[in-house]
């Protein structure tokens, strides 16, 4: 039994990974526990944490179990209840940028429902302050990764279309006597084919 933390920095393949964490330890799965929006702006609540649960967290504005809580001081302490940690970004900052801005304005935040991306105005005053708040995620993650020294997972080599890449990626965060998984992990959730953005010139498999 394991209890697993994923924490991601938003529109990164987290819950693809959180999926495919899932099938490969028959565990249960939480979803963005902290994040009001997404649990239609009920109080947060702490959540109880049985054996065998994943726990799937974004690292941005608003999702910490308190308001005022400082993301890497909430997130490291919370991580102490778990087993593992993984942390899980894009490489291309800019296409993860462009990817929040885009389900920011047309609600593509679901990882079940596939889109194709569309054109935008970006508003100056506004744009600024998320696009501020959206790149503040990755140094949260950088700073926990550097504090935990746990290694950070990258989307595009996880879900690269040459399975070398992605398997040794997923090494980072899987045991040596876990790695035979990989075949089935990479089939029903890793493989490119699974990616959101259905854009055909979006070499990276976006999310």
């Amino acid at each position: 039994n394991m209890k697993v933390l994923v924490l991601g920095t938003g529109k990164c393949g987290s819950t693809r990974l959180a999926y495919a964490l899932r099938d490969y330890y028959g565990a249960n799965l939480v979803i963005e526990p902290f994040n009001k929006e997404y649990n239609d702006n009920k109080p947060i609540v702490m959540p109880v944490l049985e054996e065998n649960t994943i726990v799937k967290c974004i690292l941005g504005t608003g999702q910490s179990g308190s308001v005022d809580q400082d993301l890497f001081e909430f997130f490291l302490e919370y991580s102490l209840q778990f087993d593992k940690t993984v942390l899980i970004t894009r490489r291309d900052q800019a296409a993860r940028l462009l990817s929040v801005l885009h389900a920011q304005h047309y609600n593509t935040w679901n990882p079940d429902e596939k889109y194709t991306m569309m054109p935008w105005t970006m508003t100056p005053d506004k744009s600024y302050d998320d696009i501020t708040s959206i790149l503040e995620s990755d140094k949260v993650l950088g700073a926990i990764s550097s504090f935990m020294h746990i290694p950070i997972v990258y989307l595009e080599y996880l879900t690269s279309a040459d399975r070398e890449i992605a398997f040794k990626e997923l090494t980072k965060i899987m045991m040596s006597h876990e790695e035979d998984s990989f075949d089935n992990m990479y089939d029903k959730h890793l493989d490119p084919r699974f990616k959101m953005n259905q854009n055909p010139y979006d070499k990276h498999g976006g999310i």
